[in-house]
């Protein structure tokens, strides 16, 4: 019979699924005790069916600490003694017919008191039995510091021996970074190696030296599992698809003044560190998680390249490059209209998108009017299924006895039919500064693209007009195009041009609402004539 017992930590998580599996199909256990899974009774019920288990015992954590899993074959006859929260004691026949005895599995308390206690109960529990026992699990008398990798010093090599520009320090430490790479990327054969010297020295006689031994292995061990999931999430791209009054100063830094300068540098790592690590990335085919974990060393060549691109506008042209990657809208493809282009950008031009989205934020409270609700902080596009359920229970209940029309507008292609030349129009009416208009307009003009086929990048293209889906700046630039469209509603309604429509005992006035363009106004053709004219 044959007894496999692994303290899982977290066992919903990908290395966790993929490391017992390695270790169901390696060792072909009969019973297998699973601590620490940090899961739900629910989940990991799933997790063993999953694993094809389909007998077990589950004591389900409680919140992210504890939980445990006990399973066997369909072939041993075990039965379920007692069971707490650190400890399940079962009774199982012996295979070849030398009586009964009894499995305690155990999870060994953090803290040493209550570590103590569960020794306690073992001890007078089972110290005086007559049935023969044994005990497996993570009893927590060792704790283990993560080891430090070479990784650091392999990128403080590249990056300062690459020369040139930023863009051409990136390539290169690229490259070199990636010769280094890939001479440890034999996961399967390193992880092997790996379980069978720990297996040895589990079966060697217990020393110091093994001891020692054993914990460095497993540390090392866990690192490469770690290397393993981080590599295939990349590989999957399993994430394509979760100050008001400081404008000015932000758009205008003297880059000569120190104390700006610094302030400006942590308000770019504060934004890039906001990112996601893993997101697909752009043409350069770097992660923000490359940038992240070597900040002590990019970081300073990183902060001062996006103050340049503020600077010099012209400059954003280096990094403007996109990879359009196709998303299926439904099922069953048929057209081109069938697929939702998403933009795939460098890292560093979303860096500097988003810095220059989270300024615009504060200013278009203030500017956008008050029938848009989409990505706007305190506003919610769910509103306006409130809004139109009021429009016609007032409706219904208006004695006029002229009627009403609710009109609903879907924008298709909304992001793909934004005229640039509008937009930069619209920026200066609404006040922006012409340096601020000026710095958008590179970001949106200066695009070049290459559409993904099969994950190959097609022939270079440059648009003349539209949004790219993905970019942190586009739907701000879209509610900005738009607000155009709602103040002309907002004046005809003033002028009298329009009627709209009045709530009941309200002397409000309401026309439209912009996000999903609902129109409002009285059934009368001069009125459908007026809309259509605007």
């Amino acid at each position: 019979m044959k007894l496999l017992s692994w303290n899982c930590q977290e066992m919903g998580s990908p290395r966790a699924v993929r490391h017992i599996s390695n270790l169901l199909a390696s060792t072909k256990p009969d019973i297998i005790f699973l601590s620490e899974t940090k899961a739900s009774e629910q989940k990991t019920r799933s997790l063993m069916f999953v694993l094809g288990w389909g007998l077990f015992h589950i004591v389900e954590a409680n919140g992210l600490s504890g939980g445990l899993c006990l399973s066997w074959c369909s072939n041993i006859n075990l039965q379920i003694l007692s069971t707490s929260r650190n400890l399940i004691i079962a009774r199982t026949d012996d295979p070849i017919g030398r009586g009964q005895w009894d499995l305690l599995c155990a999870y060994g308390f953090p803290n040493r008191e209550d570590r103590s206690k569960l020794w306690d109960f073992i001890n007078s529990d089972h110290a005086s039995s007559t049935v023969p026992w044994a005990l497996i699990g993570d009893l927590n008398s060792i704790m283990n510091d993560k080891e430090k990798e070479d990784y650091s010093e392999n990128l403080v090599q590249a990056w300062n021996s690459s020369e040139g520009s930023f863009i051409t320090k990136c390539s290169q430490s690229k490259s070199k970074l990636w010769l280094w790479y890939s001479s440890k990327l034999n996961f399967k054969a390193k992880i092997k190696d790996l379980t069978h010297r720990i297996e040895d020295l589990q079966c060697s006689p217990s020393s110091p030296w093994t001891i020692a031994e054993e914990t460095k292995l497993r540390k090392e061990l866990e690192e490469w599992y770690k290397r393993e999931e981080i590599y295939w999430k990349q590989r999957a791209k399993c994430n394509w698809l979760n100050y008001g009054d400081r404008n000015t100063r932000y758009f205008h830094i003297s880059a000569t003044n120190r104390k700006c300068k610094n302030a400006l540098n942590l308000e770019i790592q504060q934004t890039f560190f906001s990112m996601n690590t893993l997101k697909a990335p752009g043409p350069n085919g770097l992660h923000a998680l490359f940038f992240q974990n070597g900040w002590n060393v990019v970081g300073e060549d990183f902060c001062h390249f996006i103050r340049t691109l503020f600077v010099e506008p012209s400059r954003i042209a280096s990094i403007n490059d996109t990879c359009i990657a196709t998303i299926p809208k439904k099922g069953k493809v048929e057209t081109a209209s069938d697929f939702r282009p998403i933009g795939l950008s460098n890292i560093t031009y979303k860096v500097m998108e988003k810095l220059i989205a989270n300024h615009l934020k504060p200013l278009l409270q203030k500017i956008i009017s008050p029938f848009q609700n989409a990505f706007l902080p305190g506003r919610q596009i769910i509103d306006n299924v409130v809004v139109a359920r009021e429009f016609i229970h007032s409706m219904n209940r208006s004695n006029c006895r002229e009627g009403f029309f609710l009109l609903k507008v879907d924008l298709s292609k909304a992001y793909d039919r934004v005229e640039w030349s509008f937009l930069t129009q619209c920026l200066n009416l609404l006040g922006f500064l012409e340096s601020i208009c000026k710095l958008i307009k590179a970001c949106i003009v200066s695009n070049s693209m290459k559409i993904l086929i099969n994950g190959k990048p097609s022939y270079g293209f440059s648009p003349e007009r539209g949004l790219r889906q993905g970019c942190p700046l586009s739907p701000y630039l879209s509610i900005i195009y738009l607000e155009v469209f709602s103040r002309m509603l907002s004046n005809a309604l003033e002028t009298g041009t329009l009627k709209g429509f009045r709530f009941d005992r309200s002397n409000v006035k309401i026309n439209h609402f912009v996000d999903d363009l609902l129109l409002v106004g009285r059934a009368e053709i001069e009125e459908v004539q007026h809309l259509n004219v605007i």
